[in-house]
């Protein structure tokens, strides 16, 4: 007994724990990112190296040098972003200039859009008092070589990002290095939100509609979060923006029973006749969850991720509803996967997060919220190092 007991604790040790870095808005946005550029330095060069390759196998060079064009098209709320992009790369290069890691760093913003990404899922559950806690599970693999030789993946270009404006905590996004967009993240006191792949994505047409005027969903939505802070106005932005790309949008408010599914079609709005209506939490009509993968929810399943979680929720309680019961349903087989880089949860209303990554065990705590999160004053970190560091800056 006291050997299982051992090799039980052992297996909670994690070698290293997915790093914190403060974003400071106040900042000329070229110079923000200097410590995250310095602590995956290897990691971002072999990555780009990777996905040069790649483009050159899979694109042709004037498909390429189309991408970077569109993507350097002058949008407004796009410029403090590509001025940060500027930073990235002149960082990497030792302080010079290099317009070749800049257009390389740009492609790798838009690696939805060119068709990189794989599976998620994500799940909203609301209480009884109507609180709407946001789990999500981020599957990608792409391997890279580093210079040693070793192959490095996805979760070792991964951190946890929390954005400062005016000496306050903004908001907060499980990010990569190079990716200075939001695929997953949430505003305090706002909402929450996560991108998943819909198949009908395809680059071709997802260039032709970036020409014309739709937009890459990673900045977007960060420029939404920095500058939207109620859930029904981003809801509202969200299904009515110009997208490049067909995607779902998952997301959650600090109000009552405020969460919804947007199924995405690629242009402006609902322009497909068999594209799902907006899902929503709903305490009038009974719905206190909703679980989204990679299908739309009026179709027959693509796989069994999505009926398996749903059959899984039918046998639970929504009195019974709360962070721990999130992290068991989203680390359930029925969901997570071995390509999960992440997962996330998150609540709006209390400012509750934290982040696991691929191969680290759940730490004990995540499943005692009482212990990580009292009040609405507290804004709690992904490691126990990192929540008291945070705590005792409040």
């Amino acid at each position: 007994m006291m050997l299982r007991i051992m090799l039980a604790v052992l297996a909670m040790v994690r070698l290293e724990a997915m790093p914190t870095f403060h974003i400071n808005l106040d900042l000329p946005p070229a110079e923000r990112f200097h410590e995250v550029t310095a602590r995956f330095r290897e990691d971002q060069l072999a990555v780009l190296a990777q996905m040069k390759q790649v483009l050159k196998d899979n694109f042709t060079e004037d498909e390429v040098q189309q991408w970077v064009a569109a993507l350097k098209a002058h949008v407004p709320e796009e410029q403090e972003f590509k001025e940060e992009i500027v930073g990235i790369a002149k960082d990497l290069a030792n302080g010079h200039a290099s317009e070749e890691l800049y257009d390389q760093i740009l492609l790798f913003n838009a690696v939805y859009e060119l068709q990189f990404t794989h599976d998620c899922s994500g799940i909203l559950a609301a209480d009884l008092a109507g609180t709407v806690i946001h789990g999500r599970n981020l599957d990608f693999k792409f391997l890279y070589k580093m210079p040693d030789g070793s192959d490095h993946d996805w979760p070792d270009l991964a951190f946890n990002a929390i954005f400062w404006r005016q000496g306050k905590q903004l908001l907060m996004s499980p990010s990569f290095a190079l990716f200075n967009g939001i695929h997953t993240g949430m505003r305090f006191d706002g909402w929450s939100f996560e991108q998943n792949t819909r198949f009908t994505n395809d680059h071709k047409l997802n260039l032709e509609e970036l020409k014309r005027g739709g937009r890459l969903f990673g900045w977007t939505v960060r420029h939404y979060m920095q500058t939207i802070p109620d859930y029904k106005t981003a809801l509202e932005k969200m299904s009515h923006s110009h997208w490049a790309a067909p995607q779902y949008f998952i997301m959650a408010g600090a109000g009552p029973f405020e969460g919804a599914v947007i199924a995405q079609d690629r242009g402006t709005g609902k322009s497909l006749v068999d594209t799902p209506d907006i899902q929503h939490i709903s305490k009038e009509a009974g719905v206190w969850n909703i679980v989204q993968t990679n299908d739309d929810s009026n179709k027959k399943a693509d796989d069994a991720r999505r009926p398996l979680a749903q059959m899984m929720l039918r046998r639970q309680h929504q009195e019974d509803v709360s962070t721990s019961f999130m992290w068991q349903d989203i680390v359930a087989p029925e969901l997570r996967t071995p390509m999960t880089v992440f997962t996330w949860v998150a609540v709006p209303k209390t400012h509750y997060w934290f982040t696991a990554l691929r191969n680290e065990s759940i730490p004990a705590d995540a499943f005692q919220p009482a212990q990580l999160q009292q009040g609405r004053a507290k804004v709690v970190g992904a490691t126990k190092w990192a929540r008291q560091a945070l705590l005792q800056t409040e």
